[in-house]
């Protein structure tokens, strides 16, 4: 199923889960319910007593955004009902996975992020004399719709530099 499928076609992404997977055995780490009393609010205790903060979700949550924007992967498969039991079964409930609404904002996010470091190297690279110039393709790739932009600069002497 879910777990082959992530083994052969996305092994780099696979063996970062699955050592993650290995680690929190080792530790023991059994996540039970939510907690809210008022020194843990909103956190996931395990029996073992590790925490599953709001930080920690989050993280996670962005990692999955991750997989699913670099893999080009539809953004409704966070709402894979497999994906879903999958890692609630890995993380013995502890974790539930955005929906598919919050997966485009936190892909949108890290895009926006993305820009914002293209901005600042190109103001960078002005300083410096450079000019920056960008080239653009859209092509499809069966299904997939795909955009490649390349951004390269040129000096004052118009040498092309990547």
């Amino acid at each position: 199923g879910l777990q082959s499928h992530c083994l052969y076609m996305h092994n780099g992404v696979w063996k970062q889960v699955d050592a993650k997977i290995r680690q929190e055995k080792e530790e023991k780490v059994v996540p039970s319910e939510v907690s809210r009393g008022p020194s843990q609010a909103n956190t996931l205790t395990g029996k073992e007593g590790s925490v599953w903060n709001e930080a920690r979700k989050a993280d996670i949550d962005e990692k999955l955004c991750y997989w699913v924007a670099a893999k080009k992967r539809p953004v409704i498969i966070v709402k894979d009902e497999e994906l879903r039991l999958t890692l609630k079964d890995i993380t013995r409930g502890a974790y539930q996975p955005p929906d598919h609404t919050k997966a485009k904002k936190e892909i949108a996010r890290m895009a926006h992020k993305g820009m914002q470091r293209v901005i600042a190297k190109n103001a960078l690279r002005r300083q410096e004399g450079f000019k920056p110039c960008v080239a653009g393709d859209i092509w499809t790739d069966g299904e997939v719709s795909i955009m490649a932009i390349l951004q390269y600069s040129i000096d004052r002497s118009f040498a092309p530099e990547d």
